[in-house]
């Protein structure tokens, strides 16, 4: 299946040298939140979105849409915080599969929008 979504593929675009790294930190993400979520459950890392993106420390903000929504209405509306990392060629990452309310903007100041049109 595919990966990424197609916000996440330009703001990749976007970045030249650092776009192999955050690639890599965009898949571990969507990793770690998979696993949180429902371990063993296989479905398409693209419905697992990254919509913020903190690049100073790493940390993420994703969205989940398709099966993942289905399978979790109630993170409709909301986005799963993921920290990652990078330890020499190595992208890692974490979550507790908290959620915030995307709503509310108080969280997203230091982030840049992966998509520019909101």
């Amino acid at each position: 299946g595919k990966h990424f979504s197609p916000e996440e593929l330009a703001f990749l675009s976007r970045l030249e040298n650092d776009r192999d790294e955050w690639m890599s930190r965009f898949l571990a993400a969507k990793g770690a939140i998979r696993k949180c979520l429902a371990p063993g459950r296989n479905t398409d890392a693209a419905d697992i979105e990254m919509i913020q993106v903190e690049m100073e420390s790493g940390t993420v903000v994703a969205r989940v849409a398709g099966s993942w929504l289905e399978a979790f209405p109630e993170l409709a509306g909301r986005g799963i915080l993921a920290r990652t990392t990078r330890e020499e060629n190595l992208a890692i990452a974490s979550t507790g599969c908290e959620s915030i309310d995307l709503s509310s903007n108080n969280h997203v100041n230091h982030h840049a929008e992966l998509n520019s049109n909101c």
